[in-house]
């Protein structure tokens, strides 16, 4: 009985004064930050959502407002944003970043180190691009921006890749998955993705690049693609994918084997029910070569950003210490690739 009082009277503080002493009414919970850079300066907003003054407190809607704020740096345009209101920013429910198109390549490892370390940035908070500028948030109202804010945190699940924040915190290269944003018309979907190689966009890879990448990293199970093949576009389900990695160590090679299930063919006539498993080797062979397109951009531009090259150091560090030393390790025909699929 003398915890339980004890629990529940540590329970009704927090609630009364929040976990950093704080009251909640003088806090602005911050669900995304988005931050943008230039050759003035970084931009920041902060995204926050509240309740609508209402006479009836049952009848109060959720709204979305924005601090805004620029410096020199990131920490000055942080600090200029949460300076605009009498609020502290807490972000301690912050799991969204999304970087502007001046942020991306060389400027979002700079964004990444910082937040890293800082107490706005989460290490597993989920990291995407977006054409969107800072003013772009204003013109809408507050019920508005709480539905672009859902659209948002919807499309960042429907996003076949995700990518994390201690991932590209003094990164020299990454992966960046992008959300097509349109604040006026409140929708957000999941869009390309992005290879940085230093400061520059080495690659814009589509759907299918994109589900390999998150296959490799086992980010995903099971994924919907589109193929074009001797008899057209054909849509498709790949379900139950195991990748399999085989090192030799005789020639360190790797031998990557992804297996899976083929479901759900359709053409432009419906639901195919002949020559399923010629489409299926076919759908294969395009993404063998894909793989192996990816594993020359990142693996064979000496980063092995979707970590292959650690099944193979797993087995014999040292062989591979001393082929790195040589500069031949990162050679993309170390990896072979073979994808088996089965129609079903």
């Amino acid at each position: 009985m003398k915890h339980a009082k004890l629990l529940l009277a540590v329970l009704l503080l927090l609630l009364t004064s929040g976990c950093a002493g704080e009251p909640l009414s003088g806090r602005a919970v911050v669900n995304t930050l988005y931050l943008d850079w230039n050759t003035t300066g970084w931009r920041a907003v902060l995204v926050y959502v509240t309740s609508s003054a209402s006479a009836d407190a049952g009848q109060a809607k959720p709204e979305a407002l924005v601090l805004s704020g620029q410096g020199a740096t990131v920490a000055d345009a942080l600090q200029d944003a949460q300076s605009a209101s009498p609020l502290t920013a807490f972000y301690g429910q912050n799991e969204l970043l999304l970087l502007g198109p001046g942020a991306q390549g060389k400027a979002m490892y700079e964004a990444c180190a910082y937040l890293s370390n800082d107490s706005a940035g989460r290490p597993n908070m989920a990291v995407f691009g977006v054409q969107t500028l800072a003013e772009d948030w204003q013109p809408a109202s507050g019920e508005d921006r709480y539905a672009l804010l859902r659209q948002l945190e919807q499309a960042a699940g429907e996003s076949l890749y995700t990518q994390r924040l201690y991932r590209l915190a003094g990164a020299e290269a990454g992966i960046l998955p992008c959300l097509e944003v349109d604040c006026r018309a409140g929708t957000a979907v999941p869009g390309d993705t992005r290879l940085f190689l230093g400061g520059q966009c080495a690659a814009v890879w589509d759907r299918e690049a994109t589900a390999l990448a998150a296959l490799i990293e086992g980010q995903v199970r099971s994924v919907s693609l589109e193929a074009s093949t001797g008899r057209g576009p054909v849509r498709y389900t790949l379900e139950l994918t195991l990748l399999g990695w085989e090192p030799s160590l005789d020639t360190l090679t790797l031998n990557a084997c992804l297996s899976g299930y083929l479901k759900n063919l359709t053409d432009s006539g419906g639901l195919i029910h002949t020559g399923k498993q010629e489409l299926a080797d076919e759908i294969a062979a395009q993404l063998e070569e894909t793989a192996r397109r990816i594993t020359r951009q990142t693996f064979g531009q000496g980063q092995d950003l979707l970590r292959m090259g650690f099944w193979l150091r797993s087995r014999d560090a040292a062989a591979c210490a001393e082929l790195e030393r040589a500069g031949r390790w990162y050679d993309p025909d170390r990896i072979e690739w073979e994808v088996r699929l089965r129609a079903l």
